[in-house]
């Protein structure tokens, strides 16, 4: 049997769907101690030779900030950030707090990735795909093309 018309059981409820996994303030806490192990901890070894007398070197390259990353960091998945940030309550300011918050890591991320792309550390292709940075232009070309009466064709 359905609910009748115009109830309003759903906003007497206490608590509505599962609970969080983290309070804003662990949430806060697995970000910072994401960025720090990434930029402590994390790095790739790329070989290069140089010289006329080829060497090896050997260059240590950062690790990037991902937001795939973060959410392994984390234990959750990219869906479930993107969930969370969409079925905020735009009235509680507890839920406008993590909206922001979530929003303001999104940023660092994109921001670590676009700067290490600038700078020459980090791919610049595969960095403009990954935060849909591309460039817009549309060529047009316009043929004109001459008309021809088939009554000249006499």
């Amino acid at each position: 049997m359905a609910a009748p018309f115009g109830n309003t059981f759903e906003r007497l409820r206490e608590n509505k769907g599962r609970p969080r996994k983290f309070t804003i303030e662990e949430f806060i806490e697995g970000c910072v101690s994401y960025f720090e192990s990434v930029d402590k901890d994390r790095s790739w070894d790329k070989i290069d030779y140089k010289g006329s007398e080829v060497q090896t070197v050997t260059i240590p390259i950062k690790v990037p900030y991902t937001l795939s990353g973060l959410c392994v960091h984390l234990g959750v998945n990219e869906t479930y950030l993107n969930t969370l940030m969409y079925r905020l309550n735009d009235e509680d300011e507890a839920d406008i707090a993590f909206d922001l918050v979530i929003k303001e890591v999104k940023e660092i991320v994109k921001n670590n990735q676009v700067t290490g792309a600038l700078v020459g550390h980090y791919n610049s292709n595969l960095t403009a795909r990954l935060n849909s940075i591309s460039e817009n232009t549309v060529e047009e070309v316009k043929h004109k093309f001459p008309t021809i009466d088939m009554n000249d064709w006499k």
